[in-house]
């Protein structure tokens, strides 16, 4: 697992794909249908977009598919809409009914459960709208996705989001435009709850809430709580709707498939 997970964080599809592979087969040939502990096929199924073998990729989708009829768990909810993205992309399909079910997936998962794949997710939108241009959407996804990695201190992945990001060659997000975690963090601020509230409230932790309230307050072009509380109030923190991970269709011939997403940090939580 580890092996492979190097590889895919090297780009090194082909390579990667093998060794997922092979720890599929060695799991098929003890027996082990529900492998607890494991959960390689999402990493698997993006090694083989990478590497261009699509037939392997659905192969893998089928194992993911039916481990989650098997046992439905946030994990495996999130990993087949983000793998759908991916293959839809790589065949050149109109992307717009997958990431639609991937703003499905990410609203039926609590926002605390599984923060690292859940920011994995955002940053696979934000490149299909990237590609598609749909650059209002993209900036949406990848900034949450890189705020969600940097919280978390994965930092290759931020790094990789910031990146797209800066691909996307257009003004920082608008003043209004926050994202929905700045939203709601944001919104509890102004009703007067101290951090460690909002934390305790939300299930993140105290730097999490200060690195949003920090984006929020940058955005919104203010400096203290109580400018944000009369900010608010005015309705100047609201986020469009059209902001969603899943707005518009994503087709595009510059698909997501050239760049399948690394794996996360080795010994990230199974849901």
């Amino acid at each position: 697992m580890l092996a492979g997970q190097l590889a895919l964080l090297n780009g090194q599809f082909g390579e990667a794909a093998r060794l997922f592979g092979f720890l599929a087969a060695e799991l098929r040939r003890q027996g082990l249908a529900e492998p607890l502990a494991t959960r390689c096929e999402p990493e698997w199924i993006e090694a083989c977009v990478g590497a261009g073998d699509l037939e392997s990729a659905r192969s893998a989708m089928q194992t993911l598919a039916a481990r989650h009829r098997r046992l439905p768990r946030p994990w495996t909810t999130l990993a087949l809409a983000r793998s759908q993205v991916l293959l839809d992309a790589a065949a050149g399909a109109d992307t717009g009914a997958a990431l639609a079910a991937l703003t499905a997936a990410l609203e039926s998962v609590p926002a605390e459960v599984l923060p690292l794949d859940r920011a994995r997710c955002l940053l696979v939108a934000g490149l299909a709208h990237r590609r598609a241009k749909h650059k209002r959407e993209a900036r949406m996804a990848l900034e949450e996705a890189a705020a969600g990695f940097t919280a978390l201190g994965a930092a290759a992945l931020a790094a990789r989001a910031s990146a797209e990001l800066a691909r996307l060659g257009t003004r920082p997000a608008a003043a209004t435009e926050l994202s929905p975690t700045e939203q709601r963090v944001a919104g509890l601020a102004a009703q007067g709850r101290t951090n460690r509230m909002i934390a305790d409230m939300l299930f993140i932790s105290p730097k999490t809430v200060e690195a949003n309230l920090a984006r929020a307050y940058r955005k919104l072009g203010i400096a203290t709580r109580a400018e944000l509380g009369a900010r608010m109030a005015t309705g100047g923190g609201s986020v469009s709707a059209a902001a969603g991970v899943g707005a518009g269709s994503a087709g595009s011939a510059d698909n997501v498939g050239k760049h399948p997403i690394p794996p996360g940090p080795v010994g990230s939580t199974v849901g």
